[in-house]
């Protein structure tokens, strides 16, 4: 059983949904899931800083078991908003169909997306700021993630904690002004505990799987092999004919 991820048999039923009184998270079930993100400040943050711009940042630290990737983010909300380590807020728009003033920070900034998943693996941070017009009731951030390939489990599958106890944790803040980017320090934990079942395959598979790959890739070669051999032998014959027509 891999660390941090509980029995599939556990009595507990998985939960992909959680919310806080301004905050509600929901997992989309998938192979590639994705984090529905649905804000409602109250009362807004503009009502304490008339001025803004305000934004709600969301700092998540995600366990080893679900990753998110660079590429895929930076094609939705452009490229990582990065200063000497600190997020930085710009007004010019980014390219991406979801967002065209989102900014979002990762670390590590290099994620292995082949890989499996490893005991004791560091969780991945993920900061996403997102704007917050005046007139707005409700912010929504849809993060894409995707799973890595899980131990086999009998019940092929685990209850994974993603965020709470075993897992990773959400943070959140309504920020106004340019300088709330760098250094915020009152982020709020909002406590959420959600376990995602995450599929894997089943041990009984193994033997026929590695049976059916080797028959697949043996009769692959040979197959190449024949194919080889034949076009050989055909190139053979024509030259043989070429040069018996050039001596008549």
């Amino acid at each position: 059983m891999p660390t941090g991820i509980p029995a599939a048999s556990s009595s507990t039923p998985a939960t992909d949904t959680t919310s806080a009184a301004d905050l509600e998270l929901q997992f989309t079930p998938s192979l590639h899931p994705h984090l529905l993100v649905h804000g409602t400040p109250s009362p807004s943050p503009y009502d304490a800083h008339q001025q803004g711009p305000c934004f709600l940042r969301l700092d998540l630290a995600i366990p080893d078991a679900l990753f998110p990737d660079p590429d895929e983010l930076a094609d939705l909300w452009g490229a990582p908003d990065i200063d000497h380590g600190d997020l930085v807020y710009t007004d010019a728009p980014l390219a991406g169909p979801s967002s065209s003033r989102l900014s979002w920070t990762l670390s590590p900034r290099v994620i292995d997306i082949e890989r499996p998943l490893l005991p004791d693996s560091p969780l991945v941070n993920l900061t996403v700021v997102v704007p917050l017009d005046r007139d707005d009731k409700a912010v929504d951030v849809d993060i894409p993630l995707h799973i890595r390939y899980l131990p086999p489990s009998p019940e092929a599958g685990w209850d994974v904690p993603v965020f709470g106890q075993g897992g990773g944790n959400v943070r959140r803040v309504w920020v106004c002004g340019h300088s709330a980017f760098e250094g915020v320090q009152d982020v709020q934990d909002i406590s959420a505990n959600m376990t995602l079942h995450l599929p894997a395959a089943k041990p009984s598979y193994q033997v026929p799987v590695e049976i059916a790959t080797a028959t697949v890739v043996w009769l692959g070669w040979t197959f190449l092999v024949y194919m080889l051999i034949r076009v050989a032998r055909r190139s053979s014959a024509a030259k043989s004919k070429a040069k018996e027509t050039k001596s008549k």
